[in-house]
């Protein structure tokens, strides 16, 4: 690894954090090259941070960082700013330094080449997050952006807020900026039955496994634009998974295998930009582009048909409400699972338990719609919320779900 350390003259900057920063870069074992960092003077424990990754943003950067320097004053709190800028060939860095040099922000920068097989957001976003904790409190809170994403100015006082009351990991409000006036005309109308379909099946979950520390969640949307959780609970699940797209996804399916309390919170905000190219294959941008040019395009990976998520949330909620062995005795088997198979759900965390059952049940496999295949699933899916309305949904037998499933599939076919 080639370290070239630059510190600006007028932060007069001593060698020891600067030392101890390379050192935790090469300990990540992601970087290729180091070419430069910087850091501010004061050296005192944060009491949270934002981390950020950049890549030729150059564009975008000072937009972005102006936007967490007003709510990190706005928070009145320690909090510092640590940016991953990785693979630039723009002025991303020079223009970041310059800004952070000149606004007072405590803050950590690294400019680095990745290694080639460390691709997309996820590496250089893990190890923005790592260097966070070099320089936080053990009770810190962490805060994800992009660098292409402008946060509101109470983000940071909102997200602390869930955090103190009822969260280790709270997935943010992300939308388009100006409320998507620059996207095509007739995106909406094509998007229709998905942004039908996601509401009705949160609604569908709220009915089935309701959750005491989030049981009226905003959205079910994960991104790493505006992810935020504790330290500790960065730290219990091994980190961000590396991954060169979805990293946030991983996440957030490892933080709720230990149990962590996951919030879907509409108060923390960030509108993030729409632009049709962007660093990761399969990331966002390249979602986007899908949906303008294919006349039936992929929807979200988290949707499903409606007899698979109606069976998945039945099973979830009932298992996640009673460690009783006769629950699990009746609610498996309906899944196509020998209970033998899958060990007792009172040894573990119920998060760890659950990941089992999804991998083992051939019932739960997981299966892509389009928005053709999501306009029908929709009409199947709300006629089972009525029936589930009516019956009581916790109060529904393994042989009461298939009857209902199969009513209501026959309906929408006839």
């Amino acid at each position: 690894m080639t370290m070239a350390l630059v510190a600006t003259d007028h932060l007069r900057l001593r060698p020891d954090p600067l030392a101890r920063l390379g050192d935790e870069v090469a300990a990540a074992g992601s970087v290729a090259e180091l070419h430069q960092m910087h850091t501010s003077c004061d050296q005192a424990a944060w009491q949270a941070a934002v981390a950020i990754p950049a890549r030729n943003e150059a564009n975008h950067i000072l937009a972005c960082l102006s936007a967490v320097g007003n709510s990190i004053r706005k928070a009145r709190r320690p909090i510092g700013v640590v940016l991953v800028v990785n693979n630039s060939t723009d002025l991303t860095a020079a223009r970041a330094i310059d800004w952070l040099g000149r606004s007072g922000l405590p803050y950590r920068l690294v400019e680095v080449t990745m290694k080639p097989d460390q691709k997309g957001a996820g590496p250089p976003r893990r190890l923005a997050l790592d260097l966070a904790l070099g320089q936080t409190r053990q009770d810190a809170a962490l805060f994800s952006t992009d660098a292409d994403s402008v946060v509101d100015c109470d983000w940071i006082r909102e997200g602390l807020r869930e955090i103190a009351w009822r969260a280790d990991v709270v997935c943010g409000a992300i939308g388009p900026p100006d409320n998507g006036a620059g996207l095509p005309a007739g995106l909406a109308e094509k998007c229709a039955p998905e942004l039908a379909y996601r509401p009705l099946t949160l609604e569908v979950s709220r009915l089935l496994d309701r959750r005491e520390h989030d049981p009226r969640p905003a959205h079910d949307f994960v991104g790493g634009a505006n992810l935020i959780f504790r330290r500790q609970a960065y730290e219990a699940v091994g980190g961000l998974p590396p991954l060169a797209c979805s990293e946030d996804r991983a996440f957030v399916r490892a933080a709720e295998r230990h149990d962590c309390k996951v919030v879907f919170s509409a108060a923390p905000r960030v509108a993030t930009s729409q632009r049709l190219f962007g660093r990761a294959r399969g990331g966002m941008a390249d979602t986007l582009r899908e949906r303008i040019h294919n006349c039936d395009p992929i929807c979200d990976q988290d949707l499903e048909p409606a007899e698979t998520a109606i069976r998945r949330l039945w099973a979830r909620g009932r298992l996640r409400r009673s460690a009783n062995a006769s629950v699990a005795s009746t609610v498996l088997p309906a899944l196509g699972i020998d209970p033998q198979a899958v060990g007792r759900l009172d040894r573990e965390p119920f998060g760890a338990f659950w990941h089992r059952v999804e991998t083992l049940s051939p019932r739960l496999q997981r299966t892509r719609l389009t928005m053709r295949t999501v306009a029908r699933e929709l009409f199947v899916l709300q006629r089972l919320e009525m029936r589930l309305r009516s019956a009581g949904a916790r109060l529904v037998t393994a042989d009461m779900l298939e009857d209902m499933i199969l009513t209501c599939r026959t309906g929408a076919s006839r």
